[in-house]
């Protein structure tokens, strides 16, 4: 997620620049907003992860 002034927030909005067919994974370092915040744009663009992977990952 794009954070900071206004021009760049504007970002979150914008179509992915990248191709959700050929993402096979997303590694979090940690989850905080600004690291996993797009995992909702991911999946409603197509892309399929397990929510116990997600989850696991925040109770980590």
């Amino acid at each position: 997620m794009f954070q900071g002034i206004k021009s760049l927030r504007e970002q979150n909005w914008q179509p992915l620049n990248l191709d959700i067919a050929e993402t096979d994974i997303v590694i979090l370092t940690h989850t905080h907003l600004d690291h996993c915040g797009y995992i909702p744009l991911l999946v409603k663009n197509g892309f399929k992860v397990s929510l116990l992977e997600i989850l696991e990952s925040m109770i980590k």
